[in-house]
Order: structure tokens, then C-alpha cells, then sequence
């Protein structure tokens, strides 16, 4: 177990060329840390919306595309950081 200063990192990704070199650098840091990744696939939903309206994806891509979001959880709590 890692008890250093990083002992899990977030990496979101959303397939743009900058979220490579995002993915990189979150990796590097993991083995420098030895610190668990998360990996996060970030979907801009008012994208896909964008792609619709311009009739860039068929209606079946479009619902299948709905169907596979997952709606965001519970809001977070708001105060000071706590340890986890």
C-alpha cells in the first residue's frame, strides 16, 4: 500500500489528443507513487446532443447513446476535506 503523497489517481479521458498526453503523465505519476489509477471516460453529453441535431448520427446510435449514460450520482457533500 502506498502511504506517500498520491495513493490514488484520477485520469479522465474523453479520446481528444490532449487527454493522451493527460493519460501519460497520470501514469508516470502512478508508478512514481506507486499509487492505484482510476481511470475516468468523460462523455460531453451536449456533444452527442450537437452530432443529433445535425443529423451526424442515426436516431438507433442516438438511443443506444442515451442508454448507456449513467446519470450522475448524489451530489457531494460541501465543507472542509476530510481523509478518506
Amino acid at each position: 500500500m502506498n502511504d506517500g503523497l498520491f495513493q490514488k489517481i484520477l485520469i479522465p479521458v474523453d479520446f481528444a489528443p490532449s487527454s493522451r498526453e493527460s493519460f501519460l503523465v497520470g501514469l508516470r505519476l502512478a508508478r512514481n507513487f506507486q499509487s492505484q489509477v482510476i481511470l475516468l471516460h468523460v462523455i460531453d453529453t451536449k456533444s452527442l446532443d450537437a452530432l443529433n441535431a445535425l443529423g451526424l448520427a442515426l436516431p438507433s446510435e442516438e438511443k443506444a447513446q442515451k442508454k448507456t449514460i449513467t446519470p450522475p450520482g448524489p451530489p457531494s457533500r460541501t465543507g472542509p476535506p476530510s481523509v478518506a
